[in-house]
């Protein structure tokens, strides 16, 4: 059997929607689920542009619609310039893969422009004007969270394929004026007004720009706080680093102690890069939902809701995205291949619930409110087991995760148990094993 690595950490957001039916049940922004199902991007709720697409998972879907939660995948080809546009709520982007330019509009600053690279968060708050641009040799493509909304255009068209996108994505804001209105306000001819308004104009929210340099021009700098703060966050800069274990993986996280964007928007982020068989959990959402999207391998995934079956249990792959509700508790073990996923939370401080590792609830508790909740004790310590009466089954795992015990045990004998295991008690009789647990100073 191969070995498992352990990383016991915590995922937590908060998400707010609205009540839904059948397979979830609740009051006012409560969801809960009794079942729940990987999603994939819907190939039929597409847009398609000169230079590019985005595609819209499917809002229809019951946690996506109690969540309130928009989830898009854009894709830009090389030389691609997606139109400057604006969303009604706040967004997060994750580069998946490609390098490109950002720039971002803020009244009474000089351009605003960062370069974005595979594994790059960016931070949009509601309103926020930007524009994106494919400078490299391979397809640009990032997944975006935001709650309800609707992308507004500045130029270009949105050719909406299917009715259901209407929803999500406006026409360009000149395409209502009238054309003579905007020629007096913006000082232009009547063909550049309709070109502002998108008419005739089959190209979509995302053009080909083969000459960059047509927009990429010079910047000028500002002492301005607000105009040089930073919409990018690098996933894994190790000020992010939560959790890091060579064998098993690492666990980064973005929140608004160290960013204050993520403050300002309410929204933290979270990254896990994990090795062949690592396992994760339990872990616990205890105030807030989230939304996990899996960059790069596979897991398989078990969540436990409000039930005493499973909401989900199978496997994860790369593209699946999965709502996760408040209160669940989940455990995954990465494939074969390991693992990369990133989760988005609107907690910008979230709280962590691990119940085992040792820096987990459990571990926390008493060794006899411990075995008054089950079967097993977690040694930080050189300690020795006496069974003061009756008997069972005992297991002992060492540090290296190997079994170094698996037996039968008396009243009166004694066990040495050394620092890093974990003993499993299985009581004999219905009186229980009644066993107490010392350390040894003199062992250490």
């Amino acid at each position: 059997m191969a070995k498992l690595h352990m990383l016991c950490i915590c995922v937590l957001f908060l998400f707010h929607g609205s009540t839904s039916q059948d397979s979830l049940s609740g009051q006012g922004d409560q969801c809960q689920f009794s079942e729940l199902k990987p999603l994939r991007v819907d190939p039929n709720l597409s847009v398609f542009s000169e230079a590019g697409e985005s595609a819209i998972w499917n809002t229809s879907d019951q946690p996506l619609r109690c969540l309130g939660v928009v989830f898009t995948q854009t894709t830009i080809f090389p030389h691609g310039l997606r139109l400057p546009s604006y969303l009604d709520s706040n967004e997060i982007s994750y580069v998946v893969q490609g390098t490109g330019v950002l720039e971002v509009i803020v009244t009474g600053c000089p351009e605003i422009r960062q370069r974005l690279n595979a594994g790059d968060f960016v931070v949009l708050p509601t309103g926020t004007v930007n524009w994106i641009y494919n400078d490299g040799h391979e397809h640009l493509v990032f997944v975006a969270y935001s709650q309800k909304s609707r992308r507004h255009l500045l130029g270009g068209t949105s050719r909406l394929p299917n009715k259901n996108l209407q929803g999500y994505v406006a026409n360009n804001i000149f395409a209502g004026f009238d054309a003579n209105t905007l020629e007096e306000i913006y000082k232009v001819n009547k063909g550049i007004a309709h070109k502002m308004q998108g008419q005739d104009d089959p190209r979509g929210q995302i053009v080909y720009v083969p000459y960059p340099s047509t927009i990429l021009e010079e910047q000028q700098s500002s002492m301005n706080n607000v105009c040089n703060r930073s919409y990018r966050i690098k996933a894994e800069d190790p000020v992010n680093t939560i959790v890091y274990n060579e064998r098993a993986g690492a666990l980064y996280e973005a929140n608004g102690t160290i960013y204050p964007i993520l403050q300002q928007v309410q929204l933290s982020v979270r990254k896990g890069v994990y090795n062949s068989n690592t396992m994760l959990g339990p872990y616990g959402h205890a105030n807030s939902y989230s939304t996990s999207y899996v960059t790069r391998g596979s897991c398989r995934f078990q969540i436990v809701c409000d039930s005493p079956r499973p909401a989900y249990d199978g496997q994860l792959s790369q593209g699946h995205m999965v709502p996760i509700p408040s209160g669940c508790v989940a455990i995954f073990q990465a494939g074969k291949d390991g693992i990369e996923w990133i989760s988005f939370k609107t907690n910008s401080g979230s709280m962590m619930q691990r119940f085992s590792g040792r820096s987990s609830v459990m571990q926390a508790l008493s060794t006899g409110v411990n075995a008054m909740l089950g079967p097993y004790t977690i040694i930080n310590a050189n300690s020795v087991l006496y069974i003061s009466r009756d008997g069972g089954c005992l297991q002992i795992v060492g540090a290296t995760r190997q079994p170094v015990f698996n037996g039968l045990v008396r009243s009166s004998e004694v066990i040495a148990i050394f620092r890093g295991s974990a003993a499993i008690i299985q009581a004999g009789t219905q009186e229980g094993l009644n066993g107490s647990l010392s350390r040894r100073m003199a062992m250490q």
